[in-house]
């Protein structure tokens, strides 16, 4: 083989390490710019949407001003702080009468609702009650739209 023809695979083969590398640093800048974007994007497509989020604590302090003090509302478990009692509050601060009695769990809404002519849907509006099928009887409140 001759230095000539070592020397031109050579420069072949260093300009296709550098082409690798130059693919190599922009991807590794997409992904990084990726994962800024997706760790940004979503307080901006909240304030794109128009909506608040009003609080962001784990704890109850993002009850305070709503007049909930923990009591227990159409004699939902209780005393003391939880989602039923609070969602229960949230419709009787509205005007709305104790649908049916007793209140029971927070998975267990959907099905006392239907039973009681009371609409249930995935329609969420000012007033509603979220509510999920879990072990945690998650329920919520949506008093803002």
């Amino acid at each position: 083989m001759s230095h000539t023809r070592r020397t031109n695979e050579l420069f072949v083969l260093v300009a296709r390490a550098r082409r690798r590398l130059s693919l190599v640093r922009r991807s590794l800048v997409v992904v990084l710019l990726t994962m800024v974007v997706m760790t940004v994007a979503p307080a901006g497509a909240w304030a794109a949407s128009g909506e608040t989020l009003l609080c962001r604590s784990t704890d109850y302090s993002c009850l305070a001003g709503t007049g909930y003090t923990g009591q227990s509302v159409w004699g939902s478990w209780g005393p003391g702080h939880n989602c039923v009692s609070y969602a229960a509050y949230r419709l009787r601060a509205n005007g709305a009468g104790q649908p049916w009695a007793p209140p029971g769990n927070g998975n267990q809404w959907d099905e006392k609702a239907r039973a009681a002519g009371v609409r249930v849907d995935t329609a969420p509006a000012v007033g509603s009650i979220a509510q999920w099928d879990t072990a945690a009887s998650v329920m919520s409140h949506t008093s803002k739209w």
